[in-house]
């Protein structure tokens, strides 16, 4: 029999084994499946995975006979790799940087194959240095450990090899790797929403400044109009029934409609100028940020409806405008001309009025929405998401079917006679307190009646409704048909969330706007189809859709905003996943991170099972999971609760449901059903279920009925 000897290079392994004379070179796959081993643990089965990638960790191998078959990996410490590197390597600070950075890959690395060659594998330590050297190497720790980074890596590197000496390999590599995991994500996070935070407060306090003057500006020009309109009022109820009189007067009010055109289309210029400019500057921060903060697009949508306000007023302004060549007509014509023409003008400065007071309560709007956001950028922590998360419930409640994109896409299309088809891609896609990255639908025209089209979820198409309603296959994939035009159209519909279909509103309104703007992009097969008559089509649909949709928003107990893969573990009858929830709130009660491992058990063959199981332990910050906490169990990680949930529950499986509190039982409930109807959105990162999404959907909706 032979054993496998690795270290991180040739100088290691031959201080350490200086007989040994069949020294090589290669690298280990650094992101390698523990499932790519297929059940064979030998030394060969090891030796066939060394690779010459570049992209890996480089080592230095060896064999030599040995009475039993193990894999030994030489590990030394920090301190100890660079003093041995020091006689190759320059003393730069780059070289030592880099010196680092390799140690930290092999460590890593060599954690991975501990944990799937547990017990072939052999930590064994470097004892090559002197006295002297050992004394440096000390001292050179303790000034390592003076970066935190570098302090957890050696700390993990120590407590690696303490728990190796036991044998316990699975404990040592879940706790340094989770360790590492936690501390990396904390930190992303940190500096993420701090640099989002930042950019955010500097481009709305730009934005609203610029709107409070147009605001003033807007206002400024309509009171300097009703103050003309009043002196043309004052005016005319002194005249004489004189013709010529008349005659004169149709000619002030000629030359002062004409100036109040002239300062309509200055401002209608000036308008124009700050669109171009906040264009300009949103596409200066996409190109910086492309995770645009979406509460700056909800107050950039207030800002959209003002100048839509403003439209609406110039609009009004033409509207007078044909008013007055009407009255001009009755003065030619010598009809009840002073009496029509003093009700005309009340008429109008009635309106004028009106307009002033919308104006003045859409910037009192304007002006509250600011004064929202300062609240929730000077609030931190939970705090600030909760208020965050409480801010777009309001948003949502007004705008129920309001959904924001960062692009459409079209990426297909047909034209026939007997069908008509667009297909998009939206990307940052955001609607209430959901999010999605990107995904697709289509919608079709066939044979004169219009229905929307969605594919089924798979592990790569992202699905974004609450469940998918199956109404036809394809050599592609089962796909669901929707639409208000047909009994099966409506029987999907009726079958969705009323969510759901607030969200269909709000995506048709979105794409019909954007292709209206003329900002859909195209494809280079998409490029020559004619899109003049899809905008008018959305529309009708959407107007079809309307009478389906409640706009009274619905109390929701529990809400989330992702669910993201952490773990994913497979045995030979069992398998778990741990899954992260992301802003969860329920009632009172909020969670910035929530986390929860779903258990199968007595997994046989390729039947999958009804056995579950949910195991809950302390959350960040030592936040109890549950109101009825501390549990009885524990272990060497704190205080966990695990429920054993079989297809038929025994009499200690239905007490351990029964001490939980009602609102315990109440929240798992509601978690366990929203888990299985959102489960198709879970993110993987980049992790490879070992059974298909269905699947475990089905365990969660078993799961639900025991706790109520």
């Amino acid at each position: 029999m032979s054993q496998a000897i690795i270290a991180p290079d040739e100088n290691i392994l031959k201080l350490n084994y200086p007989n040994n004379e069949y020294i090589k070179t290669g690298s280990l796959a650094s992101d390698v499946d523990w499932l790519d081993a297929g059940g064979n643990y030998t030394t060969e089965a090891f030796l066939a995975t060394i690779g010459e990638s570049e992209n890996d960790v480089d080592i230095a191998f060896a064999t030599e006979k040995a009475d039993d078959a193990k894999l030994r990996f030489i590990l030394p410490t920090l301190a100890q790799y660079l003093l041995i590197g020091l006689r190759e390597t320059s003393l730069e600070k780059d070289a030592l940087r880099q010196r680092v950075d390799k140690w930290s890959a092999y460590f890593r690395a060599l954690q991975h194959y501990c944990y799937i060659y547990s017990k072939e594998s052999v930590i064994e330590a470097c004892d090559c240095l002197d006295a002297n050297q050992k004394k440096f190497s000390r001292v050179l720790e303790a000034s390592l450990k003076l970066d935190p980074n570098l302090a957890l890596f050696i700390a993990e590197c120590d407590g690696f090899v303490a728990a190796s000496e036991g044998g316990e390999w699975l404990n040592a590599t879940y706790v340094t790797l989770e360790l590492a995991q936690s501390h990396h994500q904390l930190l992303e996070n940190l500096e993420y929403q701090a640099n989002q935070a930042i950019d955010a407060s500097k481009q709305l306090e730009d934005a609203v400044s610029r709107e409070k003057a147009d605001n003033e500006l807007l206002k400024l020009q309509v009171e300097q109009l009703q103050e003309e309109l009043e002196v043309t009022f004052k005016k005319l109820q002194t005249e004489t029934d004189s013709t010529t009189n008349k005659q004169r007067k149709i000619t002030e009010l000629e030359a002062q409609l004409t100036d109040n055109t002239t300062q309509i289309a200055r401002l209608s210029a000036e308008l124009k100028k700050l669109e171009d400019l906040q264009q300009a500057q949103e596409a200066q921060a996409s190109q910086k940020q492309p995770a645009e903060n979406k509460e700056l697009e909800l107050l950039q949508l207030q800002i959209a409806q003002m100048q839509e306000e403003y439209e609406r007023v110039y609009k009004r302004a033409e509207e007078e405008k044909r008013e007055y060549l009407a009255l001009k007509t009755k003065l030619i014509d010598g009809t009840n001309v002073s009496t029509e023409l003093t009700h005309e003008l009340t008429n109008a400065m009635n309106e004028q009025e009106l307009l002033q007071l919308q104006i003045k309560q859409l910037q009192e709007e304007l002006e509250f929405y600011f004064v929202e956001y300062q609240k929730l950028k000077s609030e931190g922590g939970s705090q600030q998401d909760e208020s965050l998360n409480e801010y777009k419930e309001r948003i949502a409640a007004r705008f129920p079917t309001l959904v924001l994109t960062e692009s459409v896409t079209l990426t297909g299309g047909i034209s026939r006679e007997d069908l008509q088809r667009i297909t998009v891609r939206l990307t940052n896609v955001e609607h209430a307190n959901n999010h999605w990255d990107a995904f697709s639908f289509t919608v079709n025209e066939r044979n004169g009646v219009l229905e929307l089209e969605f594919h089924a979820p798979t592990e790569k198409r992202v699905y974004p409704l609450s469940k998918f309603i199956k109404t036809g296959s394809s050599k592609v994939s089962d796909f669901s048909i929707l639409t208000p035009f047909t009994d099966a159209g409506k029987k999907a519909l009726n079958s969705l969330t009323n969510d759901d279909k607030l969200m269909l509103v709000g995506l048709l309104e979105e794409v019909q706007a954007k292709l209206e703007a003329r900002e859909v992009a195209t494809t280079e097969a998409t490029q020559q189809l004619d899109l003049s008559s899809w905008p008018s089509k959305l529309n009708t649909l959407r107007e079809a859709l309307v009478p389906l949709v409640s706009t009274t928003p619905a109390e929701k107990p529990l809400r989330f905003k992702k669910l993201t893969l952490k773990q994913n573990m497979v045995g030979p009858s069992n398998e778990h996943l741990l899954i992260s929830v992301e802003g969860l709130r329920h009632r009172v009660k909020s969670f910035a991170n929530y986390e929860i491992k779903i258990g199968a058990k007595q997994i046989k063959g390729e039947d999958f099972t009804n056995y579950g199981s949910l195991e809950f332990r302390e959350l960040a910050n030592k936040q109890a999971p549950l109101a009825t906490w501390p549990p009885e169990q524990e272990d060497k990680w704190g205080p966990k609760l695990v429920l054993d949930l079989p297809e038929k529950l025994n009499e200690n499986q239905k007490t351990a449901i029964e001490k939980l509190k009602e609102e315990d039982r109440e929240f798992i409930s509601e978690l366990l059903k929203q888990l299985a109807d959102r489960l198709h959105t879970l993110d993987l990162k980049r992790l490879k279920l070992n059974q298909p999404l269905k699947n475990w959907q089905s365990l969660l909706s078993n799961m639900i009925d025991k706790f109520s």
